[in-house]
């Protein structure tokens, strides 16, 4: 979604590869992670936690999409690329995907540093419970 509700599914060549890979291999792990945002998520500033609720919107709706348009289910879903993480954003994220019925989608969180995520998961159980992976 270049612009809000510019939802094109078809866009890139990650679908074709991601079928492709599907058609070899029918139990392939798929994984998503966002290494950038649009602008407007972040209303004009490179920081798409502005708006939490409509970030993991962005992202759950890719989700579906890649259900929808092109029968692949997205296995593993990642933060930001070698970002910041954002502890309420990550939980936000994870009631979302659970409302919108997909709680088989793990979340991968913060692949920036390590020693951030794992102590703010120790010290908030609501945290330690959302996220499936650290790396």
């Amino acid at each position: 979604m270049h612009y809000m509700l510019d939802e094109n599914y078809f866009r890139g060549y990650e679908w074709w590869l991601m079928k492709e890979a599907k058609k070899r291999n029918p139990n392939i792990t798929l994984m998503g992670l966002p290494w950038s945002f649009p602008g407007w998520l972040g209303k004009g500033f490179n920081w798409p936690y502005v708006n939490r609720q409509l970030t993991a919107y962005y992202v759950v709706t890719w989700i579906m999409g890649a259900k929808h348009h092109h029968d692949l289910d997205i296995d593993y879903i990642g933060i930001w690329n070698e970002r910041s993480f954002d502890i309420n954003y990550i939980k936000v994220l994870r009631k979302m995907l659970d409302y919108q019925g997909l709680p088989h989608v793990r979340i991968i969180a913060s692949d920036n540093l390590w020693e951030p995520i794992s102590a703010s998961m120790l010290l908030d159980s609501e945290l330690l419970k959302a996220i499936d992976v650290i790396g």
